[in-house]
């Protein structure tokens, strides 16, 4: 049994609700809000073309591909845990890292699973240290590492949009 709430103007009000008539209806209208968006997109960005050739990352990664827009689909291996300011992907061969045009954009720390990207593929000329970290996460081995002096010309991916296949 509901109990009726008198309030100090003799107004009946239902717990929980509010006074009067428009009491009921914010809550719900709040509600709404919230279940929409709870509801998580699955891109972020700008969405990779559906239509697009998709290319894997060791194809995206020869020079006849550098500069054009292209599309590439792949495995996430490795993500920034400070802000998801970049990611790394595979087509199990090759790893290709990728940045966020004009930093607009980020994604989840925990991103697994399958994404197809949209960008611009370039090299990009990096000191040793940055050559080193970035070298790290493309998989290679502590002794190649090592072997880094100086700037580098590294291929990077400057993503526009990333779309999320199967999280997993």
């Amino acid at each position: 049994m509901i109990k009726r709430v008198t309030s100090g103007r003799g107004q009946r009000t239902a717990p929980f609700f509010g006074r009067g008539t428009m009491g009921g209806i914010v809550p719900i209208v709040v509600l709404v809000g919230v279940l929409i968006s709870c509801s998580k997109p699955d891109f972020v960005g700008v969405r990779p073309h559906d239509d697009a050739q998709l290319m894997t990352t060791s194809t995206a990664l020869q020079p006849v591909n550098y500069g054009r827009s292209i599309v590439v689909q792949g495995k996430v291996v490795e993500v920034c845990q400070e802000e998801g300011c970049w990611m790394v992907i595979t087509d199990g061969s090759t790893r290709l890292r990728m940045s966020f045009k004009d930093e607009a954009f980020t994604v989840p720390m925990h991103t697994k699973g399958e994404v197809v990207v949209e960008g611009t593929i370039n090299e990009d000329i990096f000191d040793e240290g940055s050559s080193k970290a970035i070298a790290a996460t493309l998989g290679l081995t502590q002794p190649l590492i090592d072997s880094i002096h100086g700037d580098k010309r590294i291929p990077i991916m400057t993503a526009v949009g990333v779309r999320f296949l199967n999280m997993e």
